[in-house]
């Protein structure tokens, strides 16, 4: 994803973040765009891992293979966290949540039942086709979008940036390193894909 269409994608989900549905989704945008979390890892996050519970500000996700690593955010995005579970989340359940709800889904639908990779896939693509991107995108792409930027902020730190993405070999890391020349650089720089998040949950 270009630092245009992040821009164009970022001033949709500003201009349209009124009703619940559309907070939600703006939610989706923001997690998977500020931690680079596959589709299933973030659909499988629960609660009880998130930072207001843990304490700091980091994600706990179980990846492929069942490995479990921690990924580190920026205090604005776990504060939208928070914002999220207090206000928009409580939204879909009946009933106020207790201790043993800390366990459920962070994520849930409108009708109060759990996302799944297919309905966040879908919501990704639509949400971006209403934002006028041409391409069609998923979160992977969001996700790719996070590791790109992460790469060139983080001194191109390949070790950190597999680190943060859970890739078990570095070879799949070194994809980012040859993203990066001077052009993609200058792009990402303008971009600041983290920032962004701070506008997308109102």
């Amino acid at each position: 994803m270009t630092a245009a269409e992040i821009g164009q994608l970022k001033r949709y989900l500003s201009r349209n973040s009124q009703t619940v549905r559309a907070r939600v989704t703006a939610f989706i945008v923001a997690m998977l765009l500020g931690t680079g979390m596959r589709a299933s890892e973030f659909c499988g996050l629960s609660i009880d891992r998130c930072p207001g519970v843990l304490g700091v500000d980091a994600i706990k996700v179980k990846g492929k293979g069942g490995r479990e690593r921690q990924i580190w955010i920026r205090p604005e995005l776990s504060g939208q966290i928070a914002e999220f579970v207090e206000n928009v989340r409580p939204q879909f359940v009946r009933r106020p949540m207790s201790k043993k709800d800390l366990t459920a889904p962070l994520l849930l639908t409108e009708r109060g039942g759990p996302y799944d990779r297919r309905l966040m896939w879908q919501r990704v693509r639509n949400v971006c086709k209403r934002a006028g991107i041409a391409k069609r995108m998923y979160p992977h792409g969001l996700r790719h979008s996070y590791a790109t930027w992460l790469y060139y902020w983080a001194d191109k730190d390949l070790l950190l940036v597999q680190k943060q993405m859970g890739h078990a070999d570095i070879n799949t890391t070194t994809v980012y390193a040859k993203l990066i020349d001077d052009e993609v650089a200058e792009r990402l720089e303008k971009a600041d894909i983290l920032s962004v998040r701070s506008t997308l949950v109102v």
